[in-house]
């Protein structure tokens, strides 16, 4: 198991992190004001909190969830102050607006399907010893800041330790189909709560412990946050990695179908590439660099659906048969308007593919460049 860094979540995961921002800006409130909050507070907290729901509803809830516990608690403290807790059902309904919004537009659809609860997957090997590289070197640092510190915010630690304990429970008991995601997801939570604390232990310490425990963070993260730099930029590195190779490229004749199709096609139209044989490698190629949809893809997906491997599977018989009239009826029953051929679906199906041209009354082609061809379909 693995974690998102803080140069990984903004490189690689605005949107993620997005939520995290949004949700700390909850925290802030939180900490600044506390359960005695003014109404225009507990409504910039919960607007903040449940678009950071919005963002990814997993990061916002977790936050949400934070920012009730921090605020229960501060009104434990004070006299009456379960008198307070009542107007913080306006931060409370906004964040469920949030989770309704999910709800209704299925971004959260098959997540109870896929969600496991229970310490197995990647997390089963060396679970200590990832922790510690993870995050040991301001997590071990920050223990001192659970005492209790003269003239620092009490609602403060309730924030950072309510987010290390919600962030550990997440990242050893939590698991959805996808092995990583919520151990990237815990990690940013870890990354943004463990400072908190670590800042209250830090204010305890002798000028020159403090100069010294500050330098060996420092120093402990600049080789990963220098490998990160380095990966992110890299595009040179043409070689198979483990599984995978560490950079995909598009051709020339490739740039220029897609510069095609941008200028030449209607924004709303279908252009569809076959899924399968590029597997997840190049899903997005048509989306990302023509801007146009397709009909059928296999997503890098949190919570695949079987329509993906239906539709993906109809898309490749489409490309397959050597009947036009079936590959045509197929591109029909898909709404495909313009069909995208390189050397890819070639090799995969040379007698496929020929049909294509074969056949003008039902797929023109409409653009070529080398190996890569564009057909209307008719």
């Amino acid at each position: 198991m693995r974690i998102d860094n803080i140069p990984r979540s903004l490189w690689y995961t605005p949107q993620h992190t997005t939520a995290v921002a949004l949700g700390l800006i909850g925290w802030l409130i939180a900490i600044s004001s506390g359960a005695a909050a003014s109404w225009c507070s507990i409504a910039g907290a919960g607007l903040a909190l449940g678009l950071a729901t919005t963002m990814n509803p997993l990061l916002g809830g977790c936050f949400s969830l934070v920012y009730g516990i921090a605020i229960a608690a501060d009104a434990l403290r004070a006299e009456r102050g379960w008198t307070l807790l009542p107007r913080h059902a306006a931060a409370a309904a906004m964040v469920g607006l949030a989770v309704a919004w999910g709800w209704g537009s299925k971004v959260m659809e098959g997540a109870g399907s896929a969600l496991q609860i229970g310490m197995a997957g990647l997390l089963e090997n060396s679970p200590v010893a990832t922790l510690l590289l993870s995050v040991g070197p301001i997590l071990i640092p920050s223990l001192p800041g659970l005492r209790a510190v003269p003239g620092a915010s009490s609602r403060a630690l309730s924030i950072g330790c309510a987010g290390i304990l919600l962030a550990l429970g997440l990242l050893y008991f939590v698991r959805i189909s996808e092995s990583s995601w919520v151990g990237f997801r815990a990690g940013q939570i870890l990354l943004v709560s463990i400072p908190i604390v670590l800042a209250r232990a830090l204010t305890i310490m002798r000028p020159r412990s403090l100069a010294i425990v500050a330098t060996l963070v420092f120093l402990v993260g600049v080789p990963t946050t220098a490998i990160d730099t380095w990966n992110a930029q890299d595009i040179g590195n043409r070689r198979d990695g483990p599984g995978f190779r560490w950079t995909l490229w598009t051709t020339r004749d490739q740039q220029q179908a897609f510069a095609w199709l941008r200028a030449q096609t209607p924004k709303g139209a279908i252009v569809q590439m076959e899924p399968m044989v590029r597997g997840r490698e190049h899903w997005t190629l048509i989306p990302s660099f023509a801007g146009r949809r397709m009909a059928a893809g296999l997503p890098i997906s949190l919570l695949p659906q079987p329509e993906y491997n239906e539709a993906s599977e109809l898309v490749k018989t489409l490309f397959s048969t050597t009947r036009a009239d079936e590959a045509s009826e197929l591109a029909r029953r898909l709404r495909i308007d313009y069909l995208y051929v390189d050397d890819a679906d070639t090799r995969a199906y040379p007698d496929g593919v020929r049909k294509f041209d074969e056949s003008p009354a039902l797929f023109s082609r409409v653009f070529t460049s080398g190996p890569v061809k564009i057909f209307r379909v008719n």
